[in-house]
């Protein structure tokens, strides 16, 4: 696991990309608080997380929570959890 990378170049900004979709998305990852700490600070929001490649994430936290990042999430939770908010 590399230092806190730079946001990407062309990837939207947090006012853009800070939909609930986007954080239910995120949230929904199952990642530990100081690994989305980490992503949040690196990217500027949920958006860039989820947008960013696997060689973007892999300089900032380990491979497994590349791996979920990457992983699709269950339509069924994520329309339930946009739903609840």
């Amino acid at each position: 696991m590399a230092g806190i990378a730079t946001p990407a170049q062309g990837l939207p900004s947090m006012e853009t990309a800070s939909t609930p979709a986007a954080w239910a998305e995120l949230a929904l990852k199952g990642l530990p608080p100081a690994a989305i700490a980490l992503l949040l600070r690196a990217f500027g929001g949920p958006g860039p997380v989820l947008a960013a490649s696997r060689a973007q994430l892999a300089a900032v936290v380990a491979t497994g929570a590349v791996e979920r990042i990457q992983a699709p999430v269950d339509p069924e939770s994520l329309a339930r959890t946009l739903a609840w908010l």
